[in-house]
């Protein structure tokens, strides 16, 4: 992926490889469609994550700031215990 173009070189390397390049136009254009179809997507999250706040789940992890990158609330933040994958404790922001 690149903000820019790819030369020559790239592409031809990239051929009959399992591989997708994505350039500056393209990417653009996905990112368009993305906030389109997902308006309440927010990039930044609404409250910041408690410095050092112990899970109240498990009480051995803290809290960390977490993007959801799949299902029905990929692209928004969370709380997540950092003993994922022992304590499955998350909280929306």
């Amino acid at each position: 992926m690149t903000s820019g173009t790819f030369i020559s070189e790239a592409r031809a390397f990239a051929s009959g490889k399992r591989l997708d390049l994505i350039d500056g136009d393209d990417l653009r254009r996905l990112i368009s469609e993305v906030k389109k179809a997902s308006p309440q997507l927010r990039l930044e999250p609404a409250v910041a994550a408690p410095e050092s706040a112990a899970c109240p789940q498990c009480g051995r992890g803290v809290l960390q700031r977490r993007l959801a990158r799949r299902g029905k609330n990929a692209g928004r933040y969370f709380l997540g215990c950092s003993q994922y994958p022992q304590c499955h404790y998350i909280k929306d922001l």
